[in-house]
């Protein structure tokens, strides 16, 4: 069984996958660590991958595709279950996706726009190693103001979840491109609540799914 969970940025679609695979024993995909990780290796993939990460461009749909894909089937083959957070984002990914592995579940977390606001202008990140925080939230905070609690680096905020144009027009593509993937899996969706405690979510996350 592979689950699909989507949501806008800052529902905690991320976090909620994390939680999610260690809580039911599934493998936590995203396109983001799987670029890097590949990104890492030095693969001839990875060096494809960041020949458009050093432009600042984003990575074509269909190199996404394979890479998700390849994986997904390399799990299943292997009895193991994904979990995938930031794929598909669009239509044309969805109907690929839809035809290439089974999709049993899509988790959507809901949380207003005036959220997201809040949340994205609360987010930090680390630029060395990459651990993410979130001030909003006791489990999410740095313990010593804004540095980093593994390596101490001073954490950054990223430009996007800093400024509130910037944010909407990431909502915006949200509405536009990724709402109209649900259609595609109408039959398959779990509604939540993202505007509760993390806890709260992650409970009606499994309650849902486990009925």
């Amino acid at each position: 069984m592979n689950i699909i969970i989507v949501g806008p940025a800052g529902s905690g679609k991320g976090t909620q996958a994390d939680i999610i695979a260690k809580e039911l024993g599934y493998i936590h995909l995203s396109p983001g660590a799987l670029f890097r990780e590949e990104i890492e290796k030095d693969s001839e993939f990875g060096r494809l991958v960041d020949s458009y990460v050093e432009k600042g461009d984003l990575v074509p749909a269909d190199i996404t595709n394979k890479l998700i894909t390849e994986r997904v089937k390399k799990l299943n083959a292997e009895e193991k279950r994904a979990i995938i957070d930031g794929y598909p984002r669009e239509i044309e990914q969805a109907k690929f996706a839809k035809e290439n592995f089974e999709i049993d579940k899509v988790i959507l977390i809901n949380v207003s726009e005036q959220e997201v606001i809040k949340r994205l202008n609360a987010r930090y990140h680390c630029p060395k190693c990459k651990k993410e925080y979130n001030t909003l939230y006791e489990s999410l905070k740095p313990k010593n103001n804004l540095t980093c609690d593994v390596c101490g680096t001073k954490l950054e905020q990223r430009e996007d979840d800093s400024s509130i144009d910037a944010i909407e027009r990431r909502l915006q593509i949200y509405h536009d491109q990724t709402i109209p993937v649900l259609e595609l899996f109408k039959d398959k969706i779990i509604k939540i609540n993202g505007e509760q405690p993390i806890e709260k979510v992650t409970q009606d996350i499994i309650e849902k799914f486990n009925n």
